[in-house]
């Protein structure tokens, strides 16, 4: 998978970046990724940075099953923050669409911004 994931020990929150077309297949293995991590950091939160991929290969469809795939960071987020930094217009109108099928079903915030700064601030407030 071309994503890293790493603590940040400045912002105390979790980093992902990903470099890769996004697809079903790689956006489960980030959760994934996320899960583990957040088992090793239990306070933190999540800042999801996606400008450097892009989601040409995700339909509809792909982001209602991701959706119900990242309800299990629902426990481990609880009462936290997930902030997603899309830049391109499609990559951000799906993320928009994925934060409106997951919100109602899971307990901890989420954003999506362009600007890696503005996530930044808001998942440390």
């Amino acid at each position: 998978m071309a994503f890293t994931i790493k603590f940040d020990e400045n912002l105390e929150h979790i980093v992902l970046e990903a470099s890769v077309e996004m697809s079903l297949e790689s956006s489960k293995a980030m959760i994934d990724a996320e899960v583990d991590m957040l088992q090793k950091f239990p306070n933190a939160s999540i800042l999801y940075d996606q400008t450097n991929s892009n989601a040409d290969g995700i339909s509809s469809e792909d982001i209602w099953k991701i959706s119900e795939y990242s309800t299990q960071l629902g426990a481990l987020l609880e009462g936290k923050k997930l902030a997603v930094v899309l830049q391109d217009d499609l990559s951000f109108g799906l993320g928009r669409m994925w934060k409106s099928f997951t919100e109602a079903k899971v307990s901890f915030e989420i954003q999506i911004f362009h600007d890696r700064a503005d996530a930044e601030k808001w998942i440390v407030e």
